[in-house]
């Protein structure tokens, strides 16, 4: 470790986090195929061999990447150990999902298992780069690779597998009990005065839930920060509001409430609207919430079908309530 100096260290940790925005990125376009995003929403697992496959070699394949541009850049010196650059990854995708509120959601004998393959392949592959003088392969190399037909044959099997979800279920539940409870203990009595209506409650929870889950407390930290030395509108508080002045917590709940009544009093319900079922009626909220980005509602709906079979009893009639007071209107 002599040569591992405390710059080399720096630059491998800042690859590490450049490679986890990188496997997001490529995560998220890889949902068709059947990659798992951490989601509040229950999901089936319908390609266990690709998202195993992904997140256990997306680090190695990364580290074979990073130390051929070293090499070929004349900066072999930030080689030395760089198989710890994977084990920075793991750490801070650990850390991120403990600073952002995640650990209810997260499967962490799985990950530690992942986060074990992962490391133990790039140490593997370090001590291979570390035996060789140069990484690129020649194109003969790359000939009569039967292995690789083998490997992916075996995928392909691996991935029609169905593993059962029972304990993904009960870990969302859990995480979505808590998060209902630590909110409505805060502000809890703020929402009930201000709605008094237990439909307009279970939305504007179920709202607060998401958009903490997507922006939570120390990703909102930062969006003051870049508020106050900007000047200009940001999305602001745990109910992310457009706004051009500061705006705490609190506030941001006062102004999602009255951005969602406006909202019923804007939509035709009478004309659309099956009144024994408020789904349209909550997806439409949650579209004009967040200018109708993809996938939203769903989200937002799943939250709400939890919080509202296990937290509220009068849902549905005070939501018919609405349904009446609108069509009186209308009419």
């Amino acid at each position: 470790m002599s040569d591992y100096t405390l710059l080399v260290g720096i630059i491998q940790f800042l690859a590490a986090v450049v490679l986890f925005f990188i496997v997001n990125w490529i995560g998220s376009k890889s949902i068709s195929v059947g990659y798992i995003q951490l989601s509040t929403s229950i999901a089936e697992d319908s390609s266990p061999a690709f998202n195993f496959l992904f997140k256990v070699i997306a680090p190695p394949v990364y580290l074979v990447l990073y130390a051929t541009i070293c090499q070929t850049s004349n900066a072999n010196w930030l080689n030395v150990n760089c198989y710890l650059l994977v084990i920075y990854y793991w750490a801070f995708r650990g850390l991120f999902i403990l600073a952002t509120g995640k650990c209810r959601l997260t499967n962490w004998i799985t990950f530690g298992l992942y986060a074990l393959f992962s490391i133990g392949i790039s140490y593997g592959i370090y001590k291979v780069l570390n035996d060789v003088d140069k990484i690129l392969p020649d194109p003969k190399d790359l000939l009569n690779q039967l292995w690789l037909l083998i490997i992916i044959f075996l995928y392909n099997i691996l991935n029609k597998m169905e593993f059962g979800r029972d304990r993904t279920i009960r870990r969302k539940e859990s995480y979505l009990s808590r998060q209902f409870m630590v909110f409505n203990t805060k502000y809890g009595s703020l929402v009930h005065s201000k709605c008094q209506n237990e439909f307009l409650e279970a939305i504007v929870f179920a709202i607060m839930i998401y958009e903490n889950f997507n922006r939570p407390r120390v990703v909102r930290w930062i969006e003051y920060a870049r508020f106050f030395l900007t000047k200009k509108e940001h999305t602001l508080g745990i109910m992310q509001v457009k706004s051009r002045k500061f705006i705490n917590d609190r506030e941001s709940i006062l102004l999602a409430i009255d951005y969602i009544k406006d909202t019923i009093k804007d939509t035709e319900m009478s004309t659309y609207l099956d009144v024994d079922d408020f789904d349209w009626l909550a997806g439409t909220i949650a579209d004009r919430y967040n200018g109708e980005s993809l996938g939203y509602d769903n989200e937002v709906l799943g939250i709400l079908h939890f919080i509202t079979s296990n937290h509220f009893e009068h849902v549905n009639e005070d939501y018919l309530r609405i349904v009446q007071q609108t069509e009186q209107t209308i009419t």
